[in-house]
């Protein structure tokens, strides 16, 4: 899991030469939507995304992130103007602790979701 402050990289960018933020890797088709999260509403909700990475960009709010990985545990606040990139397999969850709206680019195959929470059932997958 990487978080970049898009607003601190626009203030290094010297034209012409573009500042590169992460490669994306994806195998097959990706989608690429906005999503709207109220605070506290998915908590217990975990997923991975087996065919790609992961690209999420705070519009509003802020959220906790937590993703396990090859290089174990991680947790980022995220806040409006960060993006998240979440590498291929990487289980993850967030806990909105404001109401967010996020820009996301994820593979549409090979995602899997589940809840920690027993009964409950997960958001997608």
């Amino acid at each position: 899991m990487r978080k970049v402050t898009i607003a601190n990289r626009l203030a290094q960018v010297r034209p012409p030469v573009p500042d590169i933020i992460a490669d994306y890797t994806c195998e097959g088709a990706a989608m690429l939507g906005v999503i709207r999260i109220t605070a506290g509403s998915a908590d217990h909700h975990w997923e991975r995304h087996g065919n790609g990475d992961e690209a999420l960009y705070l519009l509003t709010g802020r959220a906790l992130f937590t993703a396990v990985g090859d290089n174990g545990s991680q947790e980022v606040l995220v806040e409006a103007g960060d993006l998240l990139v979440l590498e291929r397999g990487e289980a993850h969850r967030g806990r909105a602790l404001e109401d967010v709206e996020i820009l996301f680019l994820t593979p549409r195959q090979g995602n899997v979701a589940w809840s920690d929470k027993e009964g409950v059932p997960p958001l997608h997958g």
